[in-house]
């Protein structure tokens, strides 16, 4: 969850500098880069809920805190049709 919310937050830091519209404490709820990235968390969470997705979990020693011991993967199994 954590590498996910990076990594979103990562692609909205990138993208701010060249969209049209400047993400503010005001339009950050309705902001198109955000709306964008809520519909996509959705379509993985709908394909995900609809068995449409194979989980992979990697398990890993405990080394220091706060990281992950599991890391779970959803693929796409190449013959199912996902949501648009």
């Amino acid at each position: 969850m954590t590498s996910s919310l990076l990594t979103v937050g990562l692609w909205l830091l990138t993208s701010v500098g060249f969209g049209a519209q400047v993400l503010t404490e005001k339009n950050w709820m309705n902001h198109p880069d955000i709306v964008e990235v809520r519909s996509m968390y959705q379509k993985v969470k709908d394909d995900k809920n609809a068995g449409k997705l194979k989980k992979k979990e990697r398990k890993f020693k405990y080394c220091e805190p706060y990281e992950d011991t599991i890391r779970t993967l959803y693929t796409c199994c190449s013959n199912m049709n996902l949501s648009p």
